[in-house]
């Protein structure tokens, strides 16, 4: 038997830019930077030779076991977990199942959040597979299952590289559907606090389907660039220890906030009132210097200058009956922790 436990992170994305083109297959083309934060689930795959050998395909009923907690809204084998090591058996095993799998997920990421935590489960099943049969994670082999699976699935398997290269701290900017790495760059050193009304929940085909009708366009990412560059070349300007009102912030973080965007942003508070109260309470916070929607919603992001501001934050918004929860830039990506 072999045992992997792997911790998958949830992500925002400090830029989002959804463009009205779209590929072939019919899916819109962006411009994102994405980077992991420091909430996990965590997951315990046990794999076993299966007893009567082999099961060549079809096969009816995988030998597939999977358990989250808690449970997810829908069955198990429509989430990604399972569709990952369906996809990874067609494509690399021809769809011959050798071994049983038993999965058991902690589920720390909130569903329908635009935190990212299905696409995160995914790619930390594909990790686990990619040790198994000894595949590198980030080949265009692999890269090609991933997006599949989910847009957002190749930038967990690069945050799992590029983490390790920037001292645990790697951000992403991508193209294409946001499987295309355009480049890795060392990620600020940020203190987030993430928010999602309970009943909030944006589903990323909603927000989508409300884009085409609307279009709103979006921010240059060629000026967010440049300011996140420049405010990774000057990082103490985030490390106050105390509030610091947005104007009166380093001009390198002023820059940076107002080059920010995400034009789903919009669409999601159409689809759902409850993001724009939790939007105006974080804007209400005197510590919040920036807040923005997490990826297509529900959940949004405020930036504080110190973790402390953050977690007191997420306490009195705990208070209201949201989900809240402190974080921060400062982590690992995804990681195998044992095997």
């Amino acid at each position: 038997m072999a045992t992997f436990t792997l911790e998958a992170p949830a992500k925002i994305n400090l830029f989002l830019d959804v463009k009205s083109h779209r590929t072939n297959e019919g899916y819109h083309l962006l411009d994102t930077l994405m980077v992991p934060v420091s909430l996990y689930d965590s997951l315990t795959v046990e794999i076993d030779p299966l007893e009567d050998g082999p099961m060549s395909p079809p096969v009816e009923t995988p030998p597939i076991n999977i358990r989250f907690s808690p449970e997810l809204s829908c069955e198990a084998h429509a989430s990604s977990v399972y569709k990952a090591l369906l996809a990874m058996h067609d494509a690399f095993r021809e769809g011959v199942f050798e071994n049983s799998f038993r999965v058991a997920v902690d589920k720390r990421i909130p569903e329908k959040s635009g935190l990212g935590g299905g696409s995160s489960d995914a790619a930390a099943i594909i990790l686990a597979l990619c040790r198994l049969w000894e595949l590198d994670p980030l080949s265009t082999e692999i890269i090609e299952v991933a997006s599949k699976i989910g847009a957002d699935v190749p930038f967990f398997l690069y945050s799992s590289v590029c983490s390790k290269e920037s001292n645990g701290r790697g951000a992403a900017y991508l193209q294409g559907i946001g499987e295309e790495l355009v480049c890795t760059l060392d990620a600020l050193n940020l203190n987030l606090v993430l928010i999602k009304a309970p009943q909030a929940q944006i589903a990323t085909a909603e927000a989508y389907a409300l884009f085409d009708q609307e279009h709103p366009g979006g921010k240059n990412i060629q000026q967010f660039l440049s300011a996140y560059k420049a405010a990774v070349a000057a990082p103490d300007v985030f490390s106050a220890p105390a509030v610091v009102p947005q104007n009166l912030m380093a001009p390198t973080a002023q820059e940076l906030f107002a080059a920010m965007g995400n034009n789903l942003e919009p669409l999601a508070i159409k689809l759902d009132s409850s993001i724009e109260e939790v939007r105006h309470y974080l804007i209400a916070q005197p510590s919040v210097v920036a807040t923005m929607l997490a990826g297509s919603g529900a959940a949004m992001f405020g930036i504080c200058p110190a973790l402390k501001d953050c977690e007191d934050i997420a306490f009195d918004a705990a208070q209201k009956g949201w989900w809240a929860q402190a974080v921060s830039t400062k982590c690992t990506g995804l990681s195998l922790l044992a095997f």
